[in-house]
């Protein structure tokens, strides 16, 4: 299978090599005489630094058929190997952990994994500056590495003692999958609880989160997984972790076919804000980056996928924007995803309160809220929203309509009376829903307005029909005959 994605990270891994200046692998210039005076040197000259093959400074072979990551970690360069493609049968197919102490050293060999480690997927640098109890403590900055494995057991990441240099292994779960990765490792500071945690994402066990204990091994009490992925690498409905990055000071993960952002707190939880359905588990959503915001205010997000035009690209997020929100939230509304239209839907709201444009109306934003949180049964909280809607546009027939539905359903007559009045006089045909009659006929009933009862429950049994509703029209049916057998009033 192509691995045309290594590509990029071979750019990204030149970018660091030339950006930091104890990487560089260009040699020193050598005092010289008039004479002898060499040209100038190029400063953006590379030479050869390591190759598959070589013996390091131990005459331990160095293999490799692909470079997966290269990090700086405490003014060494480390890099991660792959032998997933290794064709020949005399080298081992296990992955190696290298470092570079010098820009004019030699590449070590510091840890040679097994057989069942085809690739070091995973190498990361994370800075903790709390405990799991979220004290502040010094900062303690950590290298961690993840291996692939072809076979069913422990499921574990590494972290580098920088006092013997050696890799300690620490077991966040068991998978019974014959393979399993870890793709992606990211650090985020809890908004909520003031705790640093170190994510680790699994193909297997999910979303995993871990806090630094100096007492544990490795330095790291893994916790708990917060979210499940679908596993199966390489079917159809499979996905893998693949990217974790903090935006705006909110952790977005990547998997193969959504961007999910977490939510901070004692009980966080995860919603996907973002879907490629057409995304495939063996490729996904790659490179996940928080970046600037071009725009100006912020940051937005940068990453890598196909999308339903099958044509791979970079393509950009901005969490920021009121208006992307407000798109997402109508498209998981009409796909019946409720609860992530109403987080988008308040995001539209709180990132784009008054702003009106030609194609966005505050007003509208509101409304599709309102409306989310009445069919959440949430009739307290659309009331609220909807009352804001209409004082941003009186003249809002779906908002004053809307708002009649939210009062009613909290026993209100008259205020909910007065705000369908006003819809129906701005727009006859917004009056389409037959809840808001039936409900009012319960509160007229209720007051011992009889005859308005059986009015508006008339209404409601229309409007029940012309929808195809049968089971509500006969509630209906039957409450309008409990209303008159009861004495008549008004």
């Amino acid at each position: 299978m192509p691995y045309e994605p290594m590509k990029i990270l071979v750019v990204a891994a030149v970018i660091v090599v030339a950006s930091v200046s104890i990487l560089a692998t260009g040699t020193s210039p050598v005092p010289a005489t008039a004479a002898t005076a060499a040209p100038p040197r190029d400063p953006l000259a590379y030479q050869l630094s390591w190759h598959a093959g070589d013996e390091d400074v131990n005459g331990k072979t160095m293999y490799g058929t692909e470079l997966m990551r290269l990090m700086p970690y405490k003014g060494k360069l480390y890099a991660s190997t792959s032998l997933w493609t290794e064709s020949d049968p005399s080298i081992p197919k296990a992955c190696q952990l290298l470092v570079l102490d010098s820009p004019d050293g030699k590449w070590k060999l510091l840890h040679q994994f097994p057989a069942r480690n085809l690739r070091l997927t995973c190498l990361q640098s994370v800075i903790f500056t709390t405990d799991g109890a979220g004290n502040k403590t010094k900062p303690v900055e950590m290298l961690l590495a993840a291996p692939d494995q072809i076979r069913a057991g422990a499921v574990e990441v590494y972290s580098l003692d920088d006092n013997t240099g050696t890799l300690v292994a620490m077991k966040l779960g068991t998978s019974t999958s014959a393979y399993s990765d870890i793709r992606a490792i990211g650090w985020h500071h809890d908004a909520v609880t003031g705790t640093d945690y170190v994510f680790a994402g699994s193909a297997t066990l999910g979303l995993y989160r871990g806090v630094y204990d100096a007492r544990a091994t490795g330095r790291i009490t893994w916790q708990a997984s917060e979210y499940t992925v679908n596993a199966g690498v390489y079917s159809p409905a499979g996905e893998r972790v693949m990217g974790f990055a903090t935006c705006n000071g909110v952790l977005y993960a990547s998997t193969s076919k959504h961007i999910l952002k977490r939510t901070d707190g004692d009980f966080p939880s995860w919603t996907s804000v973002k879907d490629y359905p057409d995304e495939i588990a063996a490729s996904g959503i790659r490179g996940l980056t928080a970046v600037p915001n071009p725009e100006g205010g912020g940051q937005v997000l940068l990453y890598n996928c196909r999308g339903s035009g099958k044509q791979t690209c970079v393509r950009r997020l901005d969490p920021a924007n009121g208006y992307a929100h407000y798109d997402l939230g109508m498209a998981m509304r009409n796909e019946g995803k409720l609860d992530l239209a109403g987080e988008h839907f308040a995001a539209a709201v709180r990132l784009t309160p008054t702003n009106f444009n030609l194609l966005y109306n505050p007003a509208e934003m509101h409304c599709s809220l309102g409306e989310v949180l009445l069919a959440k049964a949430r009739e307290k909280e659309a009331a609220e929203v909807l009352t804001r809607a209409v004082s941003l546009d009186s003249r809002n027939a779906r908002a004053h309509y809307y708002l009649a539905l939210a009062q009613a359903a909290q026993g209100m007559v008259e205020q909910p009376l007065q705000h369908y009045g006003i819809a129906c006089s701005l727009q006859p045909a917004v009056d389409t829903v037959p809840e808001l009659h039936f409900l009012l006929s319960v509160n007229l009933a209720r007051a011992g307005q009889t005859q308005a009862a059986l009015k508006s429950a008339g209404k409601a049994l229309d409007l029940a029909k012309a929808r195809g509703d049968t089971n509500l029209a006969g509630i209906i049916t039957a409450r309008m005959e409990d209303y008159r057998q009861k004495p008549k009033s008004n």
